[in-house]
């Protein structure tokens, strides 16, 4: 059956998001030619089990397909949605995010945007509801020649950019909803959208080392021996532009601000926002432990680093501030990511293929490979 819109969930652990918007979703759409495509990337809270008791009607009647694959240790979020695009049967695929409620009447708003202009897609927009920036919908037809999410993009941020801007190269246009009614979400932390990603299951020790009033080295061990390294800048995101709101030295109040550094403003706004013209702030390689030192190595294996405790280096113990800088590792990993893409004008990515793996369809054990 040829579906109108096909909305897409993946979903890693976060079935208490789901039981609250899925059914809900569901009943706001039961008049609608669409589909709700439900990929269980590996949970292993009660999804299923959920989904199996609760979900049969729906997924009798064809409006809800339950897909689950149970080879994925991490949430990758960028191959989590190939593999549910690629499992979707709709003219239009929706990227929907599990906290997500799509509000009385989205379909009809969609289908309407779509039907009065050619080549453009839709996308969640303005400061109210920067929670809907991931719902993202376009013609299906549009899939195998993007090839989904880059999937070099492992971990939250950017992601969503970087899909919608090789749309845009593409030819198409992007149209913003703001409407309020379109735009309720979960209200909950950032932990539970990263908590199952690969940079925070395999992550060993993260320390500080504060190299100026204004800067810090991070460098992130793993459990595998490797590491990464990124040039952190401390500066206050709001009013950033106004002097006297400036750069905020590393553990200080905000009422105090640091002098003389107009002449750097251009530098760490460019570098704050993953300038690729400063490489040097972010490097890889290999660790290991010497007696108390930790030595870090290149991928030639030159020792570029030794991390020792004392008044300048410091482990950071507490898990909210490691998963603050987890984030900030993976936004600057996919956001020189996304600037590759952009300089290139780059539309196509995965060339090895994308979202592959093998599902199991509605509780069955028969194997769907995707290849």
């Amino acid at each position: 059956m040829g579906y109108d819109i096909s909305y897409c969930i993946v979903c890693m652990n976060r079935a208490e998001h789901l039981k609250q918007t899925l059914p809900q979703n569901i009943k706001d759409n039961l008049h609608c030619n669409v589909e709700f495509v439900l990929l269980d990337y590996n949970s292993a809270d009660d999804l299923e089990m959920w989904c199996r008791s609760e979900m049969p009607e729906y997924i009798e009647s064809g409006i809800l397909k339950y897909f689950k694959t149970t080879d994925p240790a991490y949430f990758h979020r960028s191959h989590s949605r190939n593999m549910a695009f690629r499992l979707a049967s709709g003219n239009i695929i929706c990227n929907l995010d599990a906290d997500n409620f799509l509000g009385k009447g989205f379909t009809e708003y969609a289908l309407t945007v779509f039907k009065g202009k050619e080549k453009v897609f839709i996308r969640g927009g303005g400061a109210n509801n920067i929670a809907t920036y991931g719902r993202i919908l376009f013609p299906s037809a549009m899939l195998q020649e993007l090839t989904g999410y880059d999937e070099v993009m492992d971990g939250y941020s950017a992601e969503d950019d970087d899909f919608t801007y090789r749309l845009e190269a593409a030819g198409y246009s992007p149209v913003f909803f703001r409407q309020t009614e379109f735009s309720n979400v979960l209200d909950h932390s950032d932990i539970s959208r990263m908590k199952d990603e690969r940079y925070i299951k395999e992550l060993y020790k993260i320390f500080l080392i504060n190299s100026s009033f204004y800067s810090s080295f991070v460098y992130y061990l793993f459990e595998d021996n490797s590491f990464m390294f990124v040039y952190l800048l401390d500066i206050k995101e709001n009013n950033s532009s106004n002097i006297q709101n400036g750069i905020m030295p590393i553990g200080t109040n905000d009422d105090d601000v640091c002098e003389d550094v107009y002449d750097l403003r251009e530098k760490i706004v460019k570098m704050n926002r993953v300038n690729p013209e400063y490489k040097e702030f972010y490097k890889k390689g290999t660790w290991k432990m010497k007696e108390e030192s930790y030595l870090l190595f290149d991928n030639d294996g030159i020792q570029i680093a030794a991390i020792e405790k004392n008044e300048t280096s410091k482990e950071i113990p507490e898990l909210k501030q490691k998963q603050a800088l987890i984030f900030y590792l993976t936004r600057c990993i996919n956001q020189l990511k996304l600037h590759e893409n952009h300089i290139n004008n780059a539309i196509r990515v995965n060339h090895n293929g994308f979202g592959k793996g093998k599902v199991y369809c509605n509780f069955s054990d028969k194997v769907i490979y995707l290849n």
